[in-house]
């Protein structure tokens, strides 16, 4: 009985370590402040990184379409500090009706 009840707990702390990794805080937390300047070819986007300030970054930015279609997507660095705001006008291929910052992670060289 007191081996079932050990394995429960150590199967229950294995999930809730997994979870905390997959939605706990993360390394580099990107969230659009605003948009605006929206017209047939690009948007311009206003966000912020929340990161270490020590480190610099590079962001995905993607625009949609009001049928849901990607629209837009360019990688944009980030500068060092803790959270950094930054501007950028993103070309589309067709009217995007919002934009998203998916994902960040260490800067890319290019």
């Amino acid at each position: 009985m007191i081996l079932v009840a050990a394995v429960v707990v150590l199967a229950g702390v294995a999930i809730a370590w997994r979870l905390f990794q997959q939605y706990g805080p993360q390394e580099y937390e990107p969230q659009v402040q605003r948009f605006s300047n929206i017209t047939d070819d690009g948007i311009n986007v206003e966000f912020v990184v929340r990161k270490d300030a020590e480190k610099e970054a590079t962001c995905r930015v993607r625009a949609r379409s009001a049928s849901g279609e990607e629209v837009g997507l360019a990688e944009v660095d980030v500068p060092k500090g803790a959270e950094p705001v930054v501007s950028y006008r993103l070309a589309t291929s067709d009217r995007p009706v919002t934009v998203e910052v998916p994902a960040c992670g260490p800067r890319r060289s290019r």
